[in-house]
């Protein structure tokens, strides 16, 4: 999963990857303590979390304004895996 890579567009675009971090976590996990929010993030960048539900792809693609596609490793125009 390319959770790194879509971080990396997204600053590329002029957001802010605090407040886009935050987002993403008070998104997926709104009833864990902000300190559980960081932690599980942090998770998901370093691939210390193996199973990633639908509602975490849609959310971190809708926060940093990249595809699906681009989270899974896929070419945008020939949906080739690039991983």
């Amino acid at each position: 999963m390319n959770f790194k890579g879509s971080l990396a567009i997204a600053a590329l675009n002029g957001k802010d990857i605090q407040q886009v971090r935050k987002r993403i976590s008070e998104r997926i996990w709104p009833e864990s303590t902000e300190e559980t929010q960081k932690q599980n993030v942090s998770n998901l960048l370093t691939g210390k979390k193996k199973n990633y539900s639908m509602l975490v792809i849609i959310v971190i693609s809708e926060e940093t304004g990249v595809s699906p596609n681009f989270i899974f490793g896929f070419d945008e125009k020939t949906n080739a895996f690039t991983h």
